[in-house]
């Protein structure tokens, strides 16, 4: 790569390199150390992609960065760092693999205090035909509704109701987990309601274990 710096394979291989060493160190819990090599990578793979927009591997390997990178400003909560990393991932991601990229974006979105976005990616993301989302992100969804209601005075009888409809689909995907239901700080908008109250002993008396 030193040698033949005008050779996007070389750079782009070299680029990859050190996303995937970030990785490596972010997930044996060092999050801190591995910025510096995403920091390196998409400083590689920046260039390379404006020059061949069209590699595809150039492409895909930039979105890696991007992507390890957020999950350490996560990890570290920058969430602030984490979503600009998040929409850059959202922007290089082809179609079919957005809603992910989206989904993940929300909840940086809203621990950064970007509650509007966060809010605007999630109805987004729960319109008719949207994926076949899963029990845990159902209930990521209902949270993001949730906080937002508080945070958003006129919006929060709209947002408490889509939260409990969201909260619904999660029990009905499958969540069982009743602790963190009940000692969830998101959910608190919720706790007054009489649908929350029902749900949530509906799933304790689910859960409970079996004499």
């Amino acid at each position: 790569a030193v040698q033949f710096p005008d050779v996007p394979f070389y750079q782009t291989n070299r680029g990859g390199g050190y996303s995937n060493f970030g990785n490596l160190i972010r997930d044996e819990g060092q999050p801190t150390e591995s910025l510096e090599w995403f920091d390196r990578a998409i400083g590689i793979l920046q260039p390379v992609h404006e020059k061949e927009p069209r590699d595809v591997t150039a492409r895909q390997s930039l979105l890696n960065g991007h992507w390890g990178r957020a999950l350490a400003y996560d990890q570290l909560r920058q969430f602030a760092e984490s979503a600009k990393d998040w929409d850059r991932t959202f922007e290089l991601s082809p179609s079919a693999k957005r809603p992910r990229y989206r989904a993940s974006r929300a909840v940086s979105k809203l621990q950064a205090g970007l509650f509007a976005e966060a809010v605007a990616d999630v109805a987004a993301l729960t319109t008719p035909g949207s994926p076949p989302w899963n029990a845990g992100q159902w209930y990521d969804f209902a949270c993001v509704y949730a906080v937002a209601s508080r945070k958003i005075a006129d919006k929060k009888l709209e947002y408490t109701d889509r939260a409990m409809e969201l909260l619904q689909k999660a029990v009905k995907a499958g969540y069982k987990d009743a602790a963190s239901i009940n000692l969830d700080n998101d959910l608190d908008p919720l706790r007054g309601r009489d649908d929350f109250k029902k749900l949530r002993a509906e799933l304790e008396k689910t859960s409970a274990p079996k004499p």
